[in-house]
């Protein structure tokens, strides 16, 4: 029920004037609403302009989005709150905004990512060529039951064969991109710790053990096999790397150092080979070079292991 706003008596909704003082309500009345509608109007007004906002925020964010050769980190995100409360006299509007802060990471070589056409981590297409295993050696071939030393690593000794723990040490490079060889380190069952440098061409002996150099299943990595020998190791001398002048090639026992007669001795280059055997009592085993290049050496002989040793020829 409406009261009279000069002396508070209680009036019809329907009254225009109060049955008490007689003080016309019209006027009060279309006071009142306008007072009410004023702020409606207002908050209509606010409300429009925040919409717009929004919108606006929305679509800086997606024209701002990063391309894929880049990294995009987002630490917070963009929220927007309004609270309205409305009374019969007045209407409060409140409203909160809070910005996103976007930090984008340009890709490069040395992002840990393989990322912009790289054919494996920060390696290949823009950047340095990846040095692979199969591009890098020319391994010799591993018997059948070898073991593989799996998780081998330069941090710990993580990989394990009958009580000998392995660890690498280092890898040996000829060049920038050509793996000379491996050194490892061994810790034998008794606790004692020694070095074995492997190569493409020599294998690594630790008492019984043979450890072969070879590359992965894929052709990228470089890995160790490793296996119980059941021969003797040759060991091969070479001197000389002279177009047109004699090479010497020195065969022995790699245990006892003693001079191995009779093996046989092939040695090729670009598609061309000859072959001998060494001599009784020296082990040796000559021949003159004719072309300057890559000379490979295989020595073979009953009870011992296949020696193989790869010789550049110069012109001088």
């Amino acid at each position: 029920m409406p009261y009279c706003k000069n002396c508070g008596a209680e009036v019809k909704e329907t009254a225009k004037f109060c049955p008490k003082c007689g003080t016309e309500r019209r006027a009060s009345v279309a006071k009142e609403e306008k007072r009410i509608k004023l702020p409606q109007d207002k908050r209509m007004l606010v409300g429009g302009i925040i919409a717009i906002c929004i919108i606006c925020i929305g679509a800086f964010a997606i024209l701002n989005q990063p391309s894929n050769e880049e990294t995009a980190i987002t630490t917070s995100t963009t929220t927007s709150t309004m609270i309205t409360t409305t009374t019969s006299t007045t209407t409060t509007t409140t409203t909160t905004t809070s910005t996103s802060t976007t930090t984008t990471i340009k890709a490069s070589c040395s992002d840990g990512i393989q990322n912009q056409g790289e054919e494996d981590v920060d390696c290949g297409g823009p950047c340095d060529p990846c040095v692979w295993c199969k591009d890098a050696i020319s391994p010799l071939p591993v018997p059948g039951g070898a073991y593989l030393l799996r998780d081998l690593s330069s941090e710990d000794y993580s990989s394990e064969f009958k009580g000998y723990k392995f660890k690498i040490d280092h890898l040996v490079y000829s060049d920038e991109y050509h793996i000379e060889g491996i050194l490892l380190d061994v810790e034998k069952p008794d606790g004692t710790v020694i070095q074995v440098q492997i190569t493409e061409n020599s294998d690594g002996l630790v008492d019984n053990l043979n450890l072969r150099v070879g590359c992965s299943s894929d052709g990228k990595d470089v890995v160790i096999y490793v296996w119980e020998a059941s021969k003797q190791y040759m060991d091969l001398d070479v001197t000389g790397n002279v177009k047109d002048e004699p090479i010497s090639v020195t065969v022995k026992d790699r245990v006892t150092g003693e001079p191995i007669s009779n093996a046989k001795v092939k040695v090729s280059w670009s598609g061309m080979s000859i072959q001998g055997e060494t001599e009784w009592g020296t082990g040796l085993f000559k021949f003159i070079p004719t072309q300057v290049g890559l000379y490979r050496i295989v020595v073979t002989k009953d009870g011992y292991y296949t020696a193989t040793k790869t010789v550049t020829i110069g012109s001088s």
